[in-house]
């Protein structure tokens, strides 16, 4: 039997120190959950510690799912609606049929995504472009800003941008009669239960589901930025450490068999050796799953990495993109980068935070070290 190819991918490595006293004005990890508008998933791995534990179980979000026509939809949230959408950061998603491929996104600039396939491009009648990739170029993006103001978007491409106006409500208007309702759901940057858009919404509540596993093997993580160095070889070692401790997380946010102590698999079907240095320990594993806003994400971030807040000795926060969003990143100026929106494209990062140095002060500088996944298809490769 012949197997497909594997998709490409890209992994990017970056890491830093999270400096006391200054967390929010040199981290990264400041505006990481900004950059990534959506996020279905995030699970939170750390040796137990009930003082972590008590502050992650606190944290609670919600979304709302309806089925409805886009331009009713877009008309309960453009500017000039009673509900003031915009200003309260709605993020939104318009979900295929279950035989189909076209998708939308409304991410918290304001900014209404399309990827449509071509025969609804042609019958849609508004001015996009093609993913630039040839497996993908029967795939058009039509970008529509639903803000008062679109110079404060991408002025590069702004040209190729719709407003919403009554010429695009139009067009849109007769896809609603010929497709029928979407499937939506949203959410927002406080989600209120007095939030709810449309009427016959269902709420949906987030909560963490939480499980412990005793006796695993736990790393002891010597967490450091990468060298600075011209020698590869250090460069190397560095990253061959840094994979090691992914593949952890990885397999301890699966629960997986293989960290176990008292695991003794058949060495001809499964081999697996943890990170050195390694102790029996027990670990602490939450899970958030829902459509999940950037700020509640940064929230988890915050609760985990502000120094002095997780006595634990690191902690590894993993959150899952929706990968059938065109829009799956935002640089620093607010700009998207597009992608092929694909049930399995991978769009996973996986974050490590740990004490840096020692000592008794309980307010230590962290190191972290971030890895992103990054498709073949995804304008990031360049």
């Amino acid at each position: 039997m012949e197997l497909p190819p594997l998709k490409q991918a890209r992994i990017k490595l970056s890491s830093g120190t999270l400096v006391r006293g200054s967390y929010k004005a040199e981290s990264k990890l400041f505006s990481l959950a900004g950059q990534y508008p959506y996020t279905q998933q995030i699970d939170v791995v750390f040796p137990s510690s009930e003082a972590l534990e008590n502050a992650l179980q606190k944290l609670e979000t919600r979304y709302w799912s309806c089925s409805c026509s886009l331009v009713q939809f877009l008309d309960s949230v453009r500017p000039d609606s009673t509900q003031n959408c915009l200003e309260r950061g709605i993020l939104a998603l318009g979900l295929s049929e279950p035989n189909g491929t076209d998708v939308w996104s409304l991410d918290t600039r304001g900014v209404l995504t399309f990827a449509v396939q071509r025969s609804t491009y042609t019958r849609l009648g508004l001015v996009g472009k093609p993913l630039p990739w040839k497996a993908c170029d029967d795939t058009f993006i039509i970008i529509i800003s639903l803000s008062r103001d679109i110079q404060m978007h991408d002025a590069a491409n702004r040209a190729q941008w719709h407003r919403y106006n009554e010429k695009v409500k139009a067009a849109l208007q007769a896809w609603d009669a010929w497709r029928g309702s979407w499937n939506i759901l949203y959410t927002f940057m406080e989600p209120e239960i007095t939030n709810t858009l449309m009427p016959g919404s269902a709420l949906r509540v987030i909560q963490p589901a939480l499980r412990k596993t005793a006796d695993v093997y736990v790393p002891l993580p010597n967490i450091r930025p990468c060298p600075q160095s011209t020698d590869k070889e250090q460069v190397q070692d560095w990253q061959e450490d840094m994979s090691a401790l992914f593949e952890w997380t990885g397999m301890a946010c699966l629960g997986a068999q293989r960290l176990r102590v008292n695991d003794h698999p058949d060495p001809y079907l499964a081999v697996y050796t943890p990170p050195t240095p390694s102790r029996p320990r027990e670990i602490t594993h939450l899970r958030w799953s829902g459509l999940l806003h950037p700020s509640f994400v940064q929230t988890i971030i915050d609760t985990c990495s502000t120094p002095g807040s997780n006595p634990s000795q690191f902690v590894t926060i993993t959150m899952h993109g929706v990968s059938t969003s065109p829009v799956g990143y935002l640089n620093a100026s607010g700009n998207a980068s597009l992608r092929a929106p694909r049930s399995d494209t991978e769009d996973t990062r996986s974050l490590i935070i740990s004490v840096a140095g020692s000592g008794s002060d309980p307010v230590k500088d962290q190191n972290y070290v971030l890895a992103e996944s990054i498709s073949q298809w995804d304008m990031r490769w360049g």
